[in-house]
């Protein structure tokens, strides 16, 4: 495959789309016409209408759009019949099955939270999934009740579930740029495990720890930080980096050298070892070599995430690399560094669930009827995508566009 790509990111898809948009064009059509709702499905009394049930009426009708309305009676259906034969579930639940017995649960994802029953198997499940989709509520006790439902947590909705917060010096740095999950979120009431004064509390933790982590992170960008690092990166025990690249082999030789050349502190890491640990650092695969600072604060950062794909090495690095310009040992500067990730894990999981159940209960009340969610299309999304000055590239491969 060519290295000649275009400048930036780019999202690629492979022919299964021209199979996916055919059915796209009926489903966008039929949305348009009045009379036939344009969601997933629509419960009428102790009926349901299913969007998918009519886009096969209409394929098996000859793609007939004008009798699309005549054909509504036969895609309306049985709750169970809804369930079982058309996959609907009601909104916003979904079916969770565990792995280990295979039992099968009803889950809450805005709230994260179950209904208080456990089911062997799915019939068990649909029979409940059922009595949701008609709006009648699932009997037994719970954390709490929404809408005559009771539910359980899966976590408890407390600052008191977040490990010790580290505290350090935090370095005095003007408006240091930082997102939190509750900015733009204002409490509703409603949900009763997050009252309006554990909503301040959770919002203004979440502000302060990461204005704090802003700052850090901010400070340790100047070139003084890096001049006193650099020279001493054997110092942080980053040849266990190694063990962690796996599969080294599949990365391309031949800017080894390159690597090389470009970070000779780092003589305690293969070429290869570099390459990958670049490659994550850049979140992408085969980076032309550069000189990049920051790439060091990644590399000490790698050394205490379980996860890169969750966990944001860099930041964790800058974190290590204060503490330790600030007097700490190179054990308690990764401990410290360790125990602030593990906080700041906690932390952010909190304010986004306190978020996501604040903008959901808000939208909740504004929703009329018991129907699905509204019916989308990829081609939605590309037009969505364009909105944003995205372009679009035709690639050729074995000369066949």
């Amino acid at each position: 495959m060519s290295r000649e790509v275009p400048a930036g990111r780019f999202f690629c898809m492979d022919e299964f789309h021209n199979h996916h948009m055919n059915d796209d064009v009926i489903r966008e059509r039929l949305r348009s016409i009045d009379g036939i709702p344009g969601v997933s499905y629509q419960v009428y009394g102790d009926n349901v209408f299913v969007f998918e049930k009519l886009v096969q009426l209409v394929k098996q009708n000859g793609h007939n759009l004008a009798t699309a309305l005549d054909l509504v009676p036969q895609a309306t259906m049985t709750a169970s019949e809804a369930i079982e034969e058309w996959s609907v579930f009601p909104a916003p639940y979904s079916r969770e099955i565990n792995n280990t017995d295979h039992s099968q649960a009803i889950y809450h994802p805005y709230f994260n939270a179950y209904l208080p029953r456990k089911y062997p198997d799915r019939d068990a499940c649909n029979a409940d999934a059922t009595r949701l989709l008609l709006g009648n509520p699932v009997e037994g006790e719970g954390d709490f009740v929404y809408r005559g439902q009771s539910m359980i947590l899966r976590q408890p909705f407390t600052l008191d579930r977040l490990p010790p917060r580290p505290e350090w010096d935090v370095p005095v740095y003007e408006n240091p740029g930082a997102y939190t999950h509750l900015w733009n979120t204002d409490f509703v009431s409603g949900f009763a495990p997050v009252s309006e004064s554990l909503f301040n509390e959770v919002k203004s933790a979440e502000w302060e720890w990461n204005h704090a982590i802003a700052a850090t992170c901010a400070y340790m960008g100047n070139p003084e930080c890096f001049a006193s690092l650099w020279p001493r990166a054997g110092e942080f025990g980053l040849e266990q980096l190694e063990l962690k690249s796996s599969d080294v082999d599949e990365l391309d030789p031949e800017y080894h050298q390159q690597f090389q050349a470009i970070y000779p502190e780092l003589s305690m890491l293969s070429p290869a070892a570099i390459q990958r640990a670049y490659d994550e650092y850049c979140e992408s695969m085969w980076e032309y070599p550069e000189r990049c600072d920051g790439f060091l604060y990644h590399l000490i950062g790698s050394t205490v995430s379980s996860n890169v794909s969750r966990d944001n090495p860099e930041k964790t690095g800058r974190l290590i690399a204060h503490a330790w310009l600030t007097g700490a040992s190179v054990e308690d500067a990764y401990r410290f560094g360790s125990e602030a990730q593990q906080f700041d894990t906690a932390l952010s999981g909190l304010a986004y669930q306190v978020s996501v159940a604040m903008k959901f209960v808000a939208g909740d009340s504004a929703a009329a009827g018991n129907e699905g969610h509204p019916i989308s299309t990829l081609s939605d999304t590309f037009r969505q995508m364009r909105k944003v000055s995205s372009t679009l590239l035709t690639a050729t491969q074995n000369g066949r566009k």
